[in-house]
């Protein structure tokens, strides 16, 4: 399967739904109340979470919103996203692109 690129600037897939995960783990914000949050349905966001799932960037926006108003509401940072390496099988898909 080809490596679909990304816009300069932007996290991959990949290392977006680890950022996500991290930061749902570091506040500790139930996923469904993230969604609600967010606008979202609790489905659309467990078929972000999940790799290989279509991730948009609208979508991805409010949850990286979301999340950053909870965190700084708990005294927490969050990292930046270009922060955030992609995981190793993201980074071989994109050797065959």
């Amino acid at each position: 399967m080809q490596a679909i690129p990304t816009r300069p600037g932007l996290p991959s897939p990949a290392a977006f739904r680890e950022w996500l995960t991290e930061s749902i783990r570091a506040t500790g914000i139930p996923a469904a109340r993230l969604a609600r949050r967010a606008d979202l349905s609790q489905n659309a966001v467990a078929r972000i979470l999940r790799a290989g799932a279509d991730l948009y960037l609208g979508s991805a926006e409010r949850l990286e919103r979301e999340l950053r108003a909870e965190a700084a509401a708990q005294g927490l940072a969050l990292p930046a996203l270009a922060e955030i390496p992609a995981p190793a099988e993201s980074a071989a898909e994109a050797g065959h692109a």
